[in-house]
């Protein structure tokens, strides 16, 4: 399958929604029994498939708290589903983790969720001046971080957000 073909297939599902309801509109027009009827079904379905996905992005958001860190792969095992539809849910929520608490962050073709503690630790360190090497020492005692590409790709996530000012270059004398 091309890139085209996959585009044009996203296009139909996104207006999929659109066109149902102008075909209901014209039947409503026609016989308005069948109208009110396809839409009391179109309506139901819709409701039937909306509330599964909702809950589950609840479930997991409620699994991920309870870890300091936590990668795609375990929460797959955990919640015994397959890791691409795990991904699929932490992409979504990592579009819309600007005003969280937690964070996560894509590294290594991985998702990785930090709770709050974790990036609030950061954030104390990070403020105070201490660069990658010294934040990686000081939290590798507290918490599960292991490299300084996970610190750096904190970093860049939270820069990327909005949630902490990039740190300007430091300017050495020139002789």
């Amino acid at each position: 399958m091309g890139k085209g073909t996959k585009s044009i297939g996203r296009v139909l599902r996104n207006s999929l929604f659109y066109i149902i309801l102008l075909v209901i509109l014209y039947i409503f027009f026609l016989s308005k029994e069948i109208g009110l009827l396809l839409s009391a079904i179109f309506l139901t379905g819709f409701i039937l498939t909306y509330i599964p996905s909702l809950s589950s992005k609840r479930r997991l958001i409620r699994i991920l708290n309870q870890y300091d860190k936590i990668e795609d792969k375990f929460i797959a095992k955990k919640l015994d589903r397959s890791v691409s539809k795990i991904r699929s849910q932490m992409h979504t929520l990592s579009k819309r983790q600007k005003h969280k608490k937690w964070l996560i962050v894509f590294l290594n073709k991985r998702y990785i969720y930090y709770s709050q503690d974790t990036i609030e630790k950061f954030l104390h360190l990070y403020e105070n001046g201490f660069h990658e090497k010294k934040i990686l020492e000081t939290m590798k005692k507290k918490s599960e971080l292991k490299t300084r590409a996970e610190i750096k790709a904190i970093e860049d996530t939270l820069t990327n957000n909005k949630r902490i000012m990039e740190k300007k270059p430091v300017k050495t004398a020139e002789i």
